[in-house]
């Protein structure tokens, strides 16, 4: 992002074979082309810009969720330590001061969207064992509510039948053959949800 058409040109050209480089010539059209649904992975600034300057638009960059998490290089050649340190409170990953040295820039873009596509991978993972996360305590949930329970009246009413003495020897023997089976069944259910008892 640079009023400048010469240092867009000398920018584009340098990262334009490594790259896939979209220029602005304003902070409104920047902010317009990051709220796009193909933001970039890193915003290189100028902050002596009509209208809106550098510090303008990452302070809005920042303020918006949505673009927040893209790092931002300012290039400027202001470069006293006041301007500098304003940039980093902005929120910046970096400050580059002008004349660009090619070497540098390349090295410090390279960084830092090596650092950002990590850090976006991370929040995948970490996203990932969340929705996990949920997805167990969903099914411990129908395990203690939709099995346990009626596990445990299954075991209960046969417990009562078995000791009605008006049941045959052989309906006796189905009814406890059924309880074991509820019983086991209902034993694993409460294994598998029951924290371990700590070892001396």
């Amino acid at each position: 992002v640079d009023d400048h058409a010469d240092n867009i040109d000398l920018i584009v050209n340098l990262l334009k074979p490594l790259y896939k480089v979209k220029a602005a010539t304003n902070g409104e059209k920047a902010l317009s082309m990051v709220a796009s649904n193909n933001p970039p992975d890193l915003i290189l600034l100028d902050i002596m810009m009509p209208e809106m300057d550098g510090y303008q638009v990452c302070k809005q960059l920042k303020a918006d969720l949505k673009t927040a998490n893209i790092p931002v290089i300012f290039l400027s050649a202001k470069g006293e330590v006041s301007d500098i340190t304003k940039g980093f409170s902005l929120g910046a990953v970096d400050y580059v001061t002008k004349p660009i040295e090619p070497g540098i820039l390349l090295a410090r873009v390279k960084t830092h969207i090596s650092l950002h596509r990590s850090q976006q991978a991370l929040a995948n993972q970490i996203d990932t064992l969340l929705e996990n996360n949920r997805l167990k305590e969903d099914v411990d949930r129908i395990i203690q509510h939709d099995l346990k329970n009626p596990l445990s009246a299954i075991y209960s009413q046969l417990a009562l039948l078995t000791d009605d003495p008006q049941i045959t020897e052989n309906q006796k023997e189905q009814f406890d053959s059924i309880k074991q089976s509820a019983n086991h069944a209902l034993h694993m259910v409460c294994l598998l949800y029951t924290s371990p008892s700590p070892r001396d």
